[in-house]
């Protein structure tokens, strides 16, 4: 039996004190190692997912698409009023004219040309018929030549708040996808 007044050699109790303070370290490494892969997993999936309230603050928008088709032909279909009118599926008057108004999609997209390079710059005020009167946005087309192809980069900025998911989706399925079919 062990008499409770008697203490543990100085080099025992050295050798668990420290085995002690090992043992504490260890668990409090592996926590904080688990606390940190779950705050990364955490930022990883707010980082993969869109920030709702952001979008909707946003007022521009930034898109590249490539086409199989010359500038000429890319120009040429989203300024002439038969051509819009055949890959869009609804009615277009477009005055190609620098200043010179346009109506798309059935008078659903109204505006005015604000600058025409030919074959390589498109800017227009651009406003759907229902938004406030006098409220437009500016949508700008570069058409940049790659070999046989076309790089469209095009920005679309100065729209209210609150449009960005509908626009930003819209210029993908009014626009990019029926014109890449129109154009092959």
């Amino acid at each position: 039996m062990m008499n409770p007044e008697m203490k543990t050699p100085a080099p025992i109790a050295a050798l668990l004190q420290r085995r002690s303070i090992l043992g504490s370290a260890l668990l409090l490494g592996g926590l904080l190692a688990a606390a940190a892969r779950a705050q990364v997993k955490a930022q990883s999936t707010l980082a993969a997912m869109p920030d709702q309230e952001a979008d909707r603050m946003r007022t521009s928008i930034h898109q590249e698409i490539d086409f199989k088709a010359s500038a000429e032909r890319l120009y040429e279909a989203l300024l002439d009023s038969k051509q819009f009118s055949a890959f869009s599926g609804e009615a277009a008057q477009i005055d190609r004219r620098a200043g010179g108004a346009f109506s798309l999609f059935g008078g659903k997209i109204v505006g005015r040309n604000i600058e025409l390079v030919p074959n390589e710059r498109i800017v227009q005020a651009w406003r759907p018929a229902n938004w406030d009167p006098g409220v437009y946005s500016i949508a700008k087309f570069e058409l940049r030549r790659r070999g046989a192809e076309v790089h469209i980069v095009f920005d679309h900025t100065g729209f209210p708040q609150g449009g960005f998911e509908h626009l930003d989706e819209g210029w993908k399925i009014r626009y990019w996808d029926p014109l890449e079919k129109f154009i092959a």
